[in-house]
């Protein structure tokens, strides 16, 4: 009986191992790929700007990495701190952004934002395969006519997608299209209240492939660095 506690913590460290060694494998595949032919540094002369309550910047056939979330995701009044944070720095460093800038927001905005929603706060109805199932299949859809999807993975409580749009479409209409039909199948199929999404995203402009790997690493690892089962995700990437 003596030796028990000693196993069980052979155990955890043989599993915290292996989880370091999958997420190194993981760097090492994702981020030695070439990109796809698709993929295009932007053209920042024909940036469009839009607005909700954030403002989201738009350039044709671009690259995004895009996060949007239940909306149940995270409280209302962090909702509004994270916002006017985002504000402010967007206040300071007026867009476009330099990469130095965008990892300066990545540090001190987006990466809080992203911790907490691997926290698993909110319902997390996105765990439900036939939820999942139905966010996949929307994802993958159009992908070739309207856009070009490079990977993605459906978390708990939240999705995030790289892709490049397919000109005439532009992020504003392909977001508008994945969230508004997924909320009205699922709110129908489930009974689930409306709203299902949170209105605003998170999206970042890729501009060259360093950052393309960088979020593609990302988007693979984020199931890991959350501790999740193999059935509370789905995964979906080009190879």
């Amino acid at each position: 009986m003596a030796g028990i506690p000693a196993c069980r913590t052979y155990l955890f460290l043989s599993i915290q191992r292996c989880r370091r060694l999958t997420v190194a494998y993981a760097d090492f595949v994702f981020m030695t790929q070439t990109a796809p032919t698709w993929f295009k540094p932007p053209n920042f002369s024909t940036l469009v700007s839009s607005r909700r309550r954030l403002p989201h910047w738009c350039i044709p056939n671009a690259t995004y990495a895009v996060t949007f979330r239940l909306a149940d995701s995270i409280s209302r009044k962090t909702q509004e701190e994270w916002n006017s944070q985002k504000l402010s720095f967007m206040n300071r460093f007026p867009k476009p952004w330099n990469r130095e800038i965008e990892l300066l927001y990545r540090e001190e905005v987006s990466s809080k934002m992203e911790q907490l929603l691997d926290l698993g706060y909110g319902t997390c109805c996105l765990r439900d395969p036939q939820i999942r199932g139905i966010v996949s299949a929307a994802l993958r859809f159009f992908n070739g006519t309207r856009y070009h999807l490079d990977s993605f993975v459906i978390m708990p409580n939240h999705v995030h997608v790289l892709f490049a749009t397919i000109s005439p479409n532009q992020l504003p209409a392909v977001l508008h299209g994945w969230k508004g039909y997924t909320s009205s199948v699922v709110c129908r199929t489930f009974q689930i209240q409306s709203p299902f999404w949170l209105q605003e995203n998170w999206d970042t402009l890729i501009r060259d492939e360093d950052q393309f790997f960088s979020f593609r690493a990302y988007i693979r690892k984020n199931p890991l660095k959350a501790r999740l089962r193999d059935d509370e995700y789905a995964l979906w990437g080009c190879e």
